[in-house]
């Protein structure tokens, strides 16, 4: 979903409902946010200067440029 948003940001609902086909609920972005973290640990394994999972601030997450 992140990548083909190309660069606009995914809100956190929009991630959960697609990943866990499951309604999202408030305490339902600690999972998201726990999994992003994991990518962003295995991406930072292949380049750890460069930023590939951005979070936008109250709306969800987006590739960097």
């Amino acid at each position: 979903m992140l990548l083909r948003a190309s660069g606009r940001p995914v809100a956190t609902q929009d991630l959960y409902e697609a990943v866990w086909e499951d309604l999202y609920m408030p305490a339902s972005s600690n999972s998201v946010m726990v999994h992003i973290r994991h990518l962003r640990s295995k991406l930072a394994a292949l380049d750890s200067e460069q930023v590939f999972i951005e979070t936008v601030w109250g709306v969800g997450y987006k590739i960097a440029p």
